[in-house]
């Protein structure tokens, strides 16, 4: 079977759609945003509830030594006590906060780096390609010394089983024979179609004798 350069790479990364969502998903973070979300709504309750609770047990204490009596004295302590837990909620806040945008920073690096080594690979692909379609089509252009050919002729062959080389087949300037399908083919690799070229060579592969099969191989194919 003649070899073929085979298709052209094509880039369509897997890991760019999840790294950009998490680009735009950190561009529009912030604190103030976050701080309305049900994580620090539910931290927010937790620590609002035991300064509610701190209060109270300072006022009993304080109402305990006074007989009951209210005072500012009791008033001002069970504030300071209920803001005590309040500041402490905005330091755990903010720390989970960093947390979260860094577990967010964390993936965005990896998949960064996913799409880097998926796009290198891509690259490497690229230029395996370029590289068969060059000899390709250097070997095209060293069988017919540089000269470039059309590649439009339309074949008709006669047999019912395929090609026989030597036999009338319709061109636009009338009959042909191998020499007009080497330089069809020849054409079709010059023009990077070796897929076209190939199935012309497959085409008439049984038909050809010893030394036209030599001239194709010499044209960068090979039969197994």
């Amino acid at each position: 079977m003649p070899t073929s350069v085979g298709d052209l790479p094509t880039y369509n990364s897997e890991y760019m759609d999840q790294l950009n969502a998490l680009a735009r998903q950190l561009a529009s973070m912030n604190y103030d945003d976050w701080t309305k979300g049900s994580q620090y709504q539910a931290l927010a309750d937790r620590y609002s509830a035991s300064g509610r609770m701190s209060m109270q047990d300072v006022l009993g204490q304080v109402a305990s030594r006074t007989g009951g009596l209210a005072s500012s004295y009791a008033t001002t302590a069970a504030q300071q006590q209920y803001n005590q837990y309040m500041a402490q909620l905005e330091e755990v806040a903010r720390q989970l906060y960093s947390q979260e945008r860094g577990d967010l920073m964390d993936s965005a690096s990896l998949y960064r780096n996913l799409a880097n080594d998926e796009y290198d690979r891509y690259r490497d692909s690229l230029s395996d390609y370029n590289a068969r379609l060059k000899a390709a089509q250097s070997a095209a252009r060293s069988a017919y010394g540089g000269t470039s050919y059309n590649s439009g002729n339309n074949y008709s062959f006669v047999s019912a089983t395929g090609p026989k080389i030597g036999r009338e087949i319709a061109s636009e300037t009338g009959s042909t024979s191998f020499s007009n399908i080497k330089r069809t083919i020849s054409g079709k690799l010059a023009g990077g179609d070796v897929e076209g070229a190939s199935r012309l060579v497959e085409s008439v592969w049984d038909d050809l004798s010893n030394k036209q099969k030599q001239d194709i191989k010499k044209m960068g194919f090979s039969v197994s």
